[in-house]
């Protein structure tokens, strides 16, 4: 697919999946509550990521 805007999601969404491995991770040994904030926000910018990835793909 050689659509530069999907590209550009997928590296974000890949960035912020990473991200939020590491911070629920983190959250496992640091149980501080702004890594858990941390965590529940960038799970949900990775949820609006890929949402924006299967719009993208779909409806382009």
């Amino acid at each position: 697919m050689n659509n530069p805007q999907f590209q550009a999601l997928k590296v974000e969404f890949i960035k912020y999946a990473i991200l939020t491995l590491f911070l629920f991770v983190m959250r496992a040994f640091i149980a501080h509550p702004i890594i858990i904030i941390a965590s529940w926000l960038c799970t949900l910018i990775c949820v609006g990521y890929f949402i924006a990835m299967v719009m993208t793909y779909y409806y382009r």
